[in-house]
């Protein structure tokens, strides 16, 4: 997943899956749950960004885009 960190890109992993959930069509609501406050802020933080580079999206898309349950297929 390395590949989602780069300057036009997330600015972590759990940013990009942040990202990615919130910006996906249907999702209303991203739950993060933490006991840190500094976690709470960056989980937040990464909810403000924009959507993830197009190329980004349609190559997690490209690995995952079968999966259609939770607990994968």
């Amino acid at each position: 997943m390395g590949f989602l960190v780069h300057p036009e890109g997330a600015v972590s992993i759990p940013d990009a899956a942040y990202r990615f959930c919130w910006h996906e069509p249907g999702a209303h609501v991203i739950l993060a749950g933490t006991g840190d406050p500094g976690h709470l802020q960056v989980n937040a933080e990464s909810l403000n960004r924009p959507d993830l580079p197009f190329e980004d999206r349609a190559r997690l898309n490209a690995l995952f885009g079968r999966v259609d349950d939770v607990v994968g297929n």
